[in-house]
């Protein structure tokens, strides 16, 4: 490979990033998963003018912490935490 094609490889490849959004205090319900991309690992751009990309439909629909990684069979999976539905919380101020 020559050194000018290595440095068009190179331009081609990119990072993926999950995430979800939430308003100040965790106060937002509607947490779903959205995409960024990254060339370098330290700038990111929001893809698809930051809406959300897929919405869950387990337990209340909330999506919280993507993660994206290769399996040993070579696909990519997501997994993510969900709210399950009727589900109790307490908050504690320690």
């Amino acid at each position: 490979m020559t050194t000018s094609s290595m440095e068009h490889q190179k331009q081609r490849n990119a990072y993926l990033m999950g995430y979800f959004r939430s308003g100040p205090g965790q106060s937002h319900t509607d947490e779903k998963l959205h995409y960024a991309y990254s060339r370098d690992g330290l700038h990111w751009y929001e893809l698809n003018e930051n809406k959300p990309v897929w919405a869950s439909r387990l337990g209340e629909g909330i999506l919280r912490d993507p993660f994206i990684g290769k399996g040993p069979d070579g696909k990519w999976h997501l997994v993510f935490t969900i709210r399950p539905r009727g589900a109790t919380y307490w908050l504690c101020n320690l």
